[in-house]
């Protein structure tokens, strides 16, 4: 009896040790956003204020993604009008700090700039495909930016607007990202 007394500690003992020498798993391992760690290289349209057409010239940007507090949230930092080999040429710069409430089933953001010199906040849900944030721009107006098309390589980002109160949506900005290599 005394023997499988021993035994018995013994073995929990070792299977203790055995779990808690796993690796963590990434929280952030399974989302969307996941994917977009790294560095990119971005083109963008927007469309015109004054006709609402789509503007002809394309801009790019820098946009570099990784992980921070011990990868439990994501930041990202975005350079205007230059490429990831020449960010300090950037015409203006912003940041964004992400974290995921896995209770909640959301994200948290928050964005700040040296063009608007604001915080934004934005909370944002995700699908299989498709990450889709909601908050107010700069100018307080209702905005809505969707990640979708998010692939080991590429994304597609929008920027959409309300005139109806939230019951549609209009594209009023479009990124395309590809990574740097």
């Amino acid at each position: 009896m005394n023997k499988c007394l021993v035994f018995l500690i013994l073995s929990s003992f070792l299977l203790l040790q055995t779990i808690s020498a796993q690796p963590a798993k990434d929280p952030l391992s399974d989302k969307l956003l996941n994917k977009l760690i790294g560095t990119w290289a971005t083109k963008s349209i927007s469309r015109s204020t004054s006709d609402g057409q789509w503007k002809k010239d394309t801009t790019i940007a820098a946009w570099i993604w990784y992980k921070i507090l011990q990868d439990k949230a994501i930041q990202d930092d975005w350079y205007a009008n230059t490429t990831p080999d020449k960010l300090d040429e950037a015409a203006s710069m912003g940041t964004n700090i992400r974290i995921y409430n896995e209770k909640e089933k959301k994200w948290y953001m928050g964005w700040i700039d040296t063009f608007n010199y604001k915080l934004l906040s934005f909370t944002a849900s995700e699908t299989d495909d498709t990450l889709t944030m909601e908050g107010n721009d700069a100018q307080g107006r209702p905005v809505r930016n969707v990640f979708s098309n998010i692939t080991e390589n590429s994304f597609d980002w929008a920027q959409q607007w309300t005139f109806d109160d939230g019951k549609s949506w209009v594209d009023v900005a479009k990124i395309w990202g590809t990574r740097w290599k």
